[in-house]
């Protein structure tokens, strides 16, 4: 029981990150995440509550072919800034343990064209967790796909991918963020539902903050 409640505490707190901790048995990610449609989500009343400073969040429930949960969250910001704005801050990966929730360190390990590899260490209720995220920098078209480099060998973390969107918006940008998540665990879809969930808020909520100087 001890075991397995660590094994959950791990994953709980890796996923407010906006990454998961998984168990030996999980296939690594082969593709990057499909990026999320901003115009799905601009409702008036969605398109009120950016305006106000809220973060615009829903979380898509699913199964594996093998019958386990799998959880995809999105979530939206409004920032006061230019796209081009937005993208240079996420592209400044060595400063992210600056503003970035639990970061301790980033290291860009490869840039070669569109790609970016970059080694993360966090800190998670008294865990270190490492990893290597692949990115896809498409600054063209305000995208970027991000998923784990299963090859790399300092990693404790394995399947997930991820995205970011960007799209003007009167004087702005709407900065949207989608992770997908399958713990390759039996666990309860409600759990699931938490871990795709809970990193939302924070991981976008620190990107507007640092754009806007706040």
């Amino acid at each position: 029981m001890r075991r397995l409640m660590r094994k959950l505490t791990v994953l709980c707190a890796v996923a407010a990150c906006s990454i998961l901790l998984a168990t030996s048995g999980l296939h690594a990610a082969a593709d990057f995440a499909t990026p999320p449609s901003i115009d799905k989500y601009m409702t008036p009343e969605n398109i009120a509550d950016l305006k106000d400073g809220d973060v615009v969040k829903e979380n898509i429930m699913s199964k594996t072919p093998d019958g386990k949960d799998k959880g995809t969250g999105v979530g939206l910001v409004w920032i006061k800034a230019t796209p081009e704005a937005v993208m240079s801050q996420l592209d400044t990966f060595p400063t992210y343990k600056e503003w970035m929730p639990n970061v301790e360190e980033t290291k860009v390990v490869k840039r070669e064209g569109k790609r970016v590899d970059v080694f993360f260490k966090l800190s998670i209720l008294g865990n270190e967790v490492h990893y290597t995220t692949i990115h896809e920098i498409d600054k063209e078209n305000n995208v970027i796909r991000f998923r784990c480099d299963d090859s790399a060998p300092k990693k404790n973390v394995e399947d997930f991918t991820g995205a970011w969107v960007l799209k003007p918006f009167e004087g702005g940008t709407i900065l949207a963020y989608t992770l997908d998540l399958n713990t390759g665990m039996a666990v309860p879809g409600f759990i699931q539902k938490w871990l795709s969930n809970a990193g939302l808020k924070k991981t976008v909520k620190a990107v507007k903050e640092q754009v806007e100087g706040k």
